[in-house]
């Protein structure tokens, strides 16, 4: 049993980020294991964290979710499938190596706190969750994985469950249950932790706590703060941004390997500085995170992120067509 609180990231394939991500979480965290559940080993990570294949962690909840898996939405079927199958797999890490507590998350973050330091104030939990979804989780209980895992397998192996689903898909509006228009994990982390039977086992690891915080998204400049229905955002508080063009990021600055950014009144009054254990980069702020991980200003190319962009979107206009085709 480690003694140290260890971090998983689940990722598929190699990208750049995930060197940063992997790298910044042993730099913050040395004595800590981190495992790497993925499909190929890289030897630039090799000193970094433990390598775990995904076929050595699937059981047959994972297998019978995968084979019985309806896709219901916009994006991708497989991407959607797999972040799906993640919580199987984050379950199945803790029980093959005996783990009593462990921190979850993508693999587009970097880390730059002691995670078990900066988890302290949600020991109290036996989850807690970026509000009621799995970007970043803090885990102390894993019987609380197992009941979500059951949760999601009876909604794709139990026809009247699968067509709640449907139901919820076809029948209601988007903004009320999905994200990007799909029946994502998000959609049914939502559903089990927002509605758990014991409020009090669930923490919100989005709290700030002594100026300090877990990032929600890099690209979120406003606090949120959950409410019944969703979540809201506190008008009067703001951090710092940069804008250009469409694009804006909080304004992160560094100080002695730490992250922070100046939040204020409406007014623009100083509040203070907020300390980040986490910055989380989604979609195309990806490009931005080699800046953050040497501690550096973060700077943003409109032209590089556009032609970023286009790529991407490219990629997968063609894979589409080559799926018609075959």
């Amino acid at each position: 049993m480690l003694n140290k609180r260890a971090i998983i990231i689940v990722h598929k394939g190699y990208s750049k980020y995930l060197y940063y991500s992997i790298v910044s979480s042993k730099r913050t965290n040395p004595d800590s294991t981190i495992f790497l559940v993925g499909d190929k080993p890289y030897k630039k990570l090799r000193n970094y964290c433990t390598f775990v294949n995904l076929k050595e962690v699937q059981d047959e909840q994972s297998i019978s979710f995968e084979k019985n898996y309806i896709h219901l939405g916009t994006s991708n079927h497989n991407f959607e499938m797999f972040c799906i199958t993640r919580w199987f797999i984050y379950r199945n890490v803790m029980k093959k190596y005996n783990l009593e507590k462990s921190f979850c998350m993508d693999s587009d973050i970097l880390l730059f706190s002691d995670i078990d330091e900066a988890c302290k104030p949600f020991d109290k939990y036996g989850m807690s969750l970026m509000l009621t979804y799995g970007q970043t989780m803090s885990i102390n209980n894993r019987a609380i994985l197992d009941q979500f895992c059951d949760y999601i397998l009876n909604f794709y192996t139990d026809e009247n469950q699968l067509n709640k689903l449907k139901d919820m898909y076809y029948n209601t509006d988007r903004p009320s249950w999905g994200v990007a228009g799909t029946i994502s994990d998000m959609t049914l982390s939502n559903m089990f932790f927002y509605n758990y039977k014991n409020k009090s086992a669930i923490g919100d690891i989005s709290t700030v706590i002594n100026d300090s915080v877990f990032d929600y998204t890099i690209t979120t400049t406003v606090f949120l703060n959950i409410i019944f229905d969703g979540y809201e955002v506190i008008e009067n508080l703001n951090y710092d941004s940069i804008i250009k063009s469409r694009y804006i990021v909080k304004d992160i600055f560094f100080d002695n390997g730490h992250a922070y950014c100046t939040y204020r009144n409406n007014d623009g009054t100083v509040v203070s500085n907020m300390r980040f254990h986490s910055l989380h980069f989604v979609v195309w702020t990806k490009a931005l995170m080699k800046y953050a991980f040497h501690y550096k200003k973060i700077k943003l190319h409109p032209i590089r992120i556009n032609i970023m962009r286009e790529y991407k979107v490219f990629k997968i206009k063609l894979k589409k067509i080559i799926n018609k085709i075959i």
